[in-house]
């Protein structure tokens, strides 16, 4: 794997994060390693690495509007887990 490749799933990680919000993490990692795989090989690597770099953009997006959530204990509600191999 290319190294700009790997240093970019790095980002993808989700252990530092609170459970709800490594759930919404977990999701794009998943979502990120299935293209890396799906990719390899690929003739062209530089959209590959765009693709990922705009993914940890949504990525980052998402787990911000989900922090912006209250949760059950403050009276907001229980999310769903999506099933997606987050967590």
């Amino acid at each position: 794997m290319h190294p700009a490749t790997q240093a970019l799933l790095d980002q993808f990680r989700s252990d530092h994060l609170p459970s709800r919000l490594a759930n919404v993490s977990g999701n794009f990692h998943a979502l990120a390693k299935s293209l890396v795989a799906t990719s390899e090989g690929t003739k062209y690597p530089t959209e590959l690495t765009a693709g990922l770099r705009k993914l940890l953009e949504a990525k980052d997006c998402a787990v911000r509007a989900v922090r912006g959530v209250p949760t059950e204990d403050e009276g907001g509600i229980k999310l769903p887990s999506t099933g997606f191999g987050g967590g």
